[in-house]
């Protein structure tokens, strides 16, 4: 049977969404230099088409807006709390823009998160975040709702996660993590992607750099369906595939947002230099998407800032205090470009012109 080389579109597959976004953004890729009058953009293009509260959403916008400039301008052991409230009013935006349907100012909203207790005497290696589903309240749990909707799998809430381990995970620093513990890295980059339709199958090939058998079989105990493919001339060459069933020959939105969805819960990672979005799969078994590690993190140290702002330097060590240093300086920017990839199905780049002076 025929293999038909299928192009990539809906931003697939990082941003796919089963649901149209053309009333928001018709190109797989937008640049913007002002992502805060874009969200204004997209809260307009929303209201429009869904009604709802624009009053309270363009509040949220503001409050996220000022608290993101504050956090840049503050003291490194301020910006962990500013860019948490930043996080969490954008959040609160994103998480009834893909709704459909607004919660708007109706119900009241619960952080949804909570940190460990922690004293004088604890080590970042017993540290952990809880998820609070919060079923039965009439509280929303925004923690909860937002990594729902980042395709997270949380089994069973409250959930429990070690910061260590979100740290270890969060990709943008995996190699400064990895210095800092002296440890092997985790994160394998793939590359290449192709689409495919083969009868009614629909399948995805990412190849996947500097991969060798030993890395295959720790990919393949990770969930990962890794293929090689032999070359005379050199090296085998590795792939991670993944596949769904068509109901036709050609394949529609939902067919690419179904194999979309099965590759991200599988795991992939990914961060933008502003020109391109780089993506990773990982050996290691939490699979948490990487909107919901920064956001976790965020909480985490803002915790720490908020409550026990004596302790900061006292719980972490010179290297600990170089990795959150990079965190900060590097994931808070890479939230606001994931989010809002995620809510419009579109990847945002940064302009051409952005060094025009």
């Amino acid at each position: 049977m025929a293999i038909i080389e299928v192009p990539l579109k809906y931003a697939f597959p990082l941003f796919t969404k089963h649901n149209s976004t053309d009333y928001l953004i018709k190109n797989d890729h937008i640049r913007v230099s002002d992502i805060w009058s874009f969200w204004q953009y997209i809260i307009g293009r929303y209201v429009k088409k869904y009604s709802g509260d624009k009053s309270f959403l363009q509040t949220l916008l503001e409050q996220a807006k000022y608290f993101y400039s504050a956090a840049e301008d503050a003291p490194i052991k301020s910006q962990p709390l500013l860019y948490y409230y930043s996080f969490l009013n954008l959040v609160k935006v994103v998480i009834n823009v893909n709704v459909l349907t607004l919660y708007g100012s109706t119900i009241e909203y619960d952080h949804g998160v909570r940190s460990c207790d922690i004293h004088k005497e604890t080590s970042l290696k017993e540290m952990f975040v809880t998820v609070l589903a919060l079923n039965g309240s009439k509280k929303l749990s925004v923690d909860h709702s937002f990594m729902k909707q980042m395709g997270d799998q949380i089994i069973a809430p409250p959930y429990k996660i070690p910061v260590e381990k979100l740290l270890k995970q969060c990709v943008g620093i995996h190699r400064t993590f990895c210095e800092t513990y002296n440890c092997n890295e985790i994160f394998f980059r793939t590359k290449n992607l192709k689409l495919y339709r083969e009868g009614l199958k629909l399948y995805s090939r990412y190849e996947i750099g500097k991969c060798n058998a030993a890395i295959q079989a720790s990919l393949i105990a990770a969930g990962y369906n890794i293929i090689s493919e032999s070359d005379a001339e050199g090296p085998d060459t590795y792939y991670w595939q993944e596949e769904t069933n068509m109901m036709s020959y050609h394949p529609t939105k939902w067919d690419y947002y179904t194999l979309a969805n099965k590759i991200r819960q599988k795991g992939i990672w990914y961060y933008t230099d502003g020109d391109n979005y780089h993506t990773y799969i990982s050996s290691d078994f939490l699979h948490i998407s990487t909107e919901s590690i920064i956001y976790n993190l965020m909480f985490f140290f803002g915790s720490i800032t908020r409550y026990h702002p004596y302790m900061f330097d006292k719980l972490l060590s010179d290297q600990q205090m170089w990795l959150i240093s990079e965190f900060l300086k590097t994931q808070p920017m890479q939230f606001l470009h994931l989010v809002t990839s995620r809510t419009i199905e579109s990847s945002i780049l940064k302009p051409k012109t952005a060094n025009i002076l």
